[in-house]
């Protein structure tokens, strides 16, 4: 409580001054169409991107795995909206779950929190998003370092337990959305998969929405793919099909400017692929 509560009084004290907000923030969304009240449609696409490219296309802007796609989710958005004639000029804010589990803990208990990361400028270009985005990412995790584990879960519970006060009526009109976006990464099985001699193609999630944040993109890697899972409130965002395609199209544009500044400094040096192991069950 002590480390939250802190934590809480130092940023509405910055946001009072006026600075520029940073870290994870909370209840600082403007309202999107996917903040608007949930129906009971659904709206789903799915995408799939090689992996190693992704990650060799991250290390040219200095960005992880996860700064990549939450880049390429918060590009495909703006150009959906902008497409679908709803701009909207405004930093996305997006929830990204995060695991508190240290490696090799299999204790049966939740261990988890979450961030509330401003993301890039909605009129920057796709390769000035990335490092905003990293920049974004690189600042809440140093945040979420700083704090014991007990604190971060509590965090997480904290927030969650207020944006379900938000949805009482006439609550939402005068308060801001917890976030925007839900952007999840699930690491999967780097080994190909089979049943029965039949090779698994690929997994793709399809998750819930809820707290009035009316899009989900949850993302699960999978021997040498990530595989993305859009869903979306079908009210508003009724076409997401379309955004996976603007999601495409944003990748493909990093990797062509990555392309353009010639190798990552792992390939200069000489680093191959890691070799996959195969299981079959």
């Amino acid at each position: 409580l002590r480390d939250v509560s802190v934590n809480a009084v130092r940023k509405g004290l910055a946001a009072l001054l006026g600075d520029e907000l940073s870290g994870s923030q909370p209840f600082t969304a403007h309202p999107a169409p996917m903040n608007e009240p949930l129906q009971m449609a659904r709206s789903l696409a799915i995408l799939s991107l090689p992996l190693e490219e992704m990650h060799d296309v991250g290390r040219h802007f200095g960005a992880t795995l996860n700064d990549l796609a939450v880049t390429i989710v918060d590009e495909s958005v703006h150009r959906y909206l902008r497409e679908t004639g709803r701009e909207f000029p405004h930093r996305l804010v997006a929830m990204c779950p995060m695991s508190l589990r240290d490696e090799g803990d299999t204790e049966g208990a939740t261990k988890a929190s979450a961030m509330f990361v401003h993301l890039g400028e909605h009129d920057a270009t796709v390769v000035e998003r990335v490092r905003q985005v990293v920049t974004a990412m690189r600042t809440a995790k140093e945040e979420f370092r700083g704090m014991s584990k007990d604190a971060a879960m509590g965090y997480a519970i904290a927030v969650l337990g207020a944006a379900e006060l938000r949805s009482a009526p006439l609550v939402d009109r005068v308060t801001s959305p917890l976030a925007n976006v839900v952007i999840s990464n699930v690491p999967g099985p780097r080994e190909r998969m089979y049943l029965d001699g039949a090779p698994l193609v690929g997994t793709f999630p399809v998750s819930a929405i809820a707290a009035s944040i009316g899009l989900n993109a949850t993302l699960t890697s999978y021997h040498d793919r990530m595989d993305f899972g859009f869903v979306g409130s079908g009210a508003t965002m009724y076409d997401l099909p379309e955004l996976a395609r603007h999601a495409r199209k944003s990748y493909e544009e990093l990797k062509a400017s990555a392309r353009r500044h010639g190798p990552s400094p792992a390939r200069a040096k000489g680093a191959g692929g890691r070799k996959t192991a195969r299981r079959r069950s």
